[in-house]
């Protein structure tokens, strides 16, 4: 799979199936077949206190994109955010 465009956005989350794992989406990539792909934070690592630039990378698993709103309690109680 080959990303053509990306787009930033804030407000939308990845929920998992069952809601255990909820995670801010970073941008909507657009893929070489004309797919939008929600793009999560997959690792941002620290060296001596310097960051590396996080990679971005579709959710692995299955689950649905929702706007912050619609996050019930259960879904902010299990939100990841990326550490860094």
């Amino acid at each position: 799979m080959k990303f053509v465009s990306f787009s930033a956005c804030t407000g939308w989350y990845w929920i998992s199936s069952g809601g255990k794992t909820a995670m801010p989406v970073a941008g909507w990539a657009v893929t070489d077949t004309g797919d939008v792909v929600g793009m999560i934070v997959s690792n941002a690592t620290s060296v001596q206190g310097t960051y590396s630039t996080p990679a971005l990378s579709p959710p692995g698993g299955i689950g649905s994109y929702v706007q912050e709103q619609q996050l019930n309690e259960t879904a902010r109680a299990t939100l990841k955010r990326p550490s860094m």
